[in-house]
């Protein structure tokens, strides 16, 4: 596959494809500072991507194409790309290459103003020829740990020591850019660390419901549990979560 125009500015000759690069003189502080709101969706606002992940967890039926985010791949939005604004994905790359001059505001606006992109499809094109192939942040929950508070590090991996104990099949994953708990490629539990709490997000259709009479002294959001940094972990009402979901997983 030949590399696309809009990138020749960020790649060296004998390293194309395995380590893109942005070109200083454009400014990966503005990349940064412009990243789209669905980009930090799948990075950064970690609270509303477990509160999403539990929408997609209720109504697999509904939200069944997650994993162009979970992959982290931003290539992996170009089939439907093509086929919602009906050009290859050339056309795109070239009109980019015409506005490699342009910062990442700009750009992304073109696409969702001019061309009616979703942020999502705008995002991936935007950051694509700038030089991010990928939105993944962590290959493992231990690099995810690195990045939090220590003392809310070491609270999931108690609570993931504590649900793995009693369910040894559940592998630790990470899944945008989220600590998870999966048995197979079913998602089971799901935690995210937040500045001032750690943010519990069961899956399934009830799980959370399950817990319910056991959280009568915690912040219950529509599909995640609030508890503090330090959180004592309470092996009753983690169990209750991930019983449900794999009971349903095992009618299913």
């Amino acid at each position: 596959m030949p590399i696309p125009e809009c990138l020749h500015h960020v790649t060296q000759p004998d390293d194309r494809w395995s380590r893109p690069r942005v070109d200083q003189r454009r400014g990966t502080r503005g990349v940064e500072e412009w990243a789209s709101e669905l980009d930090q969706l799948d990075v950064a606002l970690s609270g509303v991507v477990l509160r999403i992940i539990g929408e997609i967890a209720g109504a697999t039926s509904t939200y069944a194409r997650p994993m162009a985010t979970n992959s982290g791949d931003r290539a992996a939005f170009f089939p439907a790309i093509e086929k919602k604004y009906g050009q290859p994905m050339s056309y795109w790359f070239d009109l980019m290459a015409e506005r490699a001059d342009q910062g990442y505001k700009e750009q992304f606006a073109f696409l969702s103003e001019e061309h009616g992109f979703s942020r999502a499809h705008a995002n991936a094109v935007v950051m694509y020829c700038r030089g991010s192939t990928s939105s993944k942040r962590f290959d493992t929950v231990e690099d995810y740990f690195a990045t939090v508070d220590p003392v809310a590090a070491s609270t999931v991996r108690a609570m993931f020591a504590a649900i793995t104990d009693a369910h040894p099949e559940l592998q630790p994953v990470v899944a945008w850019n989220q600590p998870m708990l999966r048995r197979g490629d079913d998602y089971v539990f799901g935690a995210s660390v937040q500045s001032k709490h750690i943010l519990l997000g069961p899956w399934g259709d009830g799980s959370l419901d399950a817990a319910r009479p056991l959280l009568a002294d915690y912040k219950v959001n529509k599909k995640t549990v609030q508890v503090p940094l330090d959180w004592e972990v309470d092996r009753s009402i983690l169990l209750a979560m991930v019983e449900h979901r794999l009971a349903e997983l095992d009618d299913s």
